[in-house]
């Protein structure tokens, strides 16, 4: 059994990794959304441009204010944890996004989004680093494989920025 110095079995690196990467593809797949449905939503719910405005920036508030607790919360509750309630904290606050009527209720279901996705900024690195036998570390000995690792991981980036208009119009 080949385990890294964090506990990590090779063989699940990689699905973590995948994982983790997946969890940014979402993320930002999300923010793609709402790009997409905003002249839809603008005319349907009769809002300015200047107040659709307003829900962007919600989102935006809710990812400055998150940082802080939530990456206490991370580091109280461990990476892990911490994951899959913001996994499941983002999955209600989007799926709630179906009940709102207002302007005001799409802000603050905004900035709850906001605020529980930052925690995947936190969380990732961490995570990124323990996949990779702990190649940030300065305490651990450079790896290569690791590399590969925590680039994998902040692909999830790239595979969503160039088509997510396209995926988002496809999904919608």
């Amino acid at each position: 059994m080949n385990v890294t110095e964090t506990g990590v079995l090779q063989k699940q690196r990689w699905t973590l990794v995948a994982l983790l990467s997946a969890s940014i593809a979402i993320n930002l797949l999300d923010r793609q959304v709402m790009n997409v449905l905003a002249p839809l939503l603008r005319e349907s719910m009769h809002w300015t441009a200047t107040q659709y405005s307003y829900i962007a920036v919600g989102f935006q508030v809710g990812m400055m204010a998150g940082q802080g607790p939530i990456g206490t919360f991370m580091d109280r509750v461990g990476t892990r944890t911490g994951l899959a309630a913001i996994f499941i904290a983002w999955s209600i606050i989007g799926g709630a996004h179906a009940l709102a009527t207002s302007l005001a209720a799409f802000i603050v279901l905004r900035f709850l989004l906001g605020f529980s996705e930052c925690g995947n900024y936190t969380a990732r690195p961490r995570c990124a680093n323990n996949c990779a036998g702990g190649l940030v570390s300065p305490t651990v000995d450079y790896r290569p494989e690791g590399t590969s690792a925590i680039a994998f991981v902040l692909k999830g980036r790239a595979l969503v920025d160039v088509p997510g208009g396209s995926v988002s119009c496809s999904v919608l």
